[in-house]
């Protein structure tokens, strides 16, 4: 899930929407609260900046996870960027996975309440043996048309 170079570069030298920035900065100042960590100013801006990229949606629950989330051993109050991207990409990982799985069960769904639109393996297998009993000389090897 590494994050490629190209997007970082783009997220600090482009100028993000500043509702975003300034929605971002308060998210992650609730999460420096959340892990009583004492982060400044320039170091909320320069996160929020870096993380801009990012739906915002994921954004929120990547903090709000962390805001929930026991800091290991060792581990510093206040993320760090490696850190906040990752758990970005884990979020962005889930919806879609969770949006594929939708859109398979809705898929399923279809399927059930309406399975006169589709055709299943047994149909087809029963359409292949049929043929292949009106014409078995068209499925020996070496029968094919010439």
């Amino acid at each position: 899930m590494a994050n490629n170079g190209k997007a970082k570069v783009t997220a600090l030298s482009k100028q993000p929407d500043k509702r975003l920035q300034t929605w971002l900065i308060g998210q992650l100042a609730t999460l420096a609260m959340a892990r009583q960590a004492n982060v400044d100013s320039a170091t909320l801006e320069f996160f929020a900046v870096s993380l801009s990229i990012y739906p915002p949606s994921d954004l929120h629950n990547a903090i709000d996870r962390l805001c929930h989330t026991k800091r290991q051993a060792g581990e510093t109050a206040f993320p760090d960027l490696a850190t906040f991207e990752e758990a970005v990409e884990r979020e962005t990982s889930r919806r879609m996975q969770d949006a594929e799985q939708a859109e398979m069960d809705a898929e399923t769904r279809r399927r059930f309440e309406h399975p006169e639109e589709y055709v299943s393996l047994k149909e087809i297998m029963g359409l292949v043996l049929s043929k292949r009993k009106e014409t078995p000389e068209l499925l020996k090897p070496g029968s094919g048309r010439k």
